[in-house]
């Protein structure tokens, strides 16, 4: 009964972003108190694609990572960009945190 009630408030697209925000956030094991930020949105080309914007950085602020990228798959799109801000070097900046 919750669930046929809670339906009628789904969002696909927020849920997508959502997925993709934390399928980021999980990648790289980084917690509420880690200075780690996502933002997905919907492309809005009308693909059902999303547009993502994400960064790590030291608690100074000095050193930041930042990625950026587009995908129709949420988990994946999360998962891809948090594997490139470790290439980048945000795996260094969280074993400082």
């Amino acid at each position: 009964r919750t669930l046929a009630l809670l339906a009628a408030i789904e969002d696909a697209n927020v849920r997508a972003a959502v997925t993709a925000e934390r399928a980021f956030l999980h990648a790289l094991d980084a917690g509420c108190s880690a200075p780690v930020a996502a933002f997905a949105t919907p492309a809005g080309n009308g693909s059902g694609a999303l547009e993502m914007r994400a960064l790590v950085a030291s608690h100074d602020g000095r050193q930041v990572v930042r990625v950026a990228g587009q995908g129709a798959d949420p988990q994946g799109l999360g998962e891809t960009l948090a594997a490139q801000a470790l290439r980048q070097g945000a795996e260094e900046i969280l074993a400082r945190v």
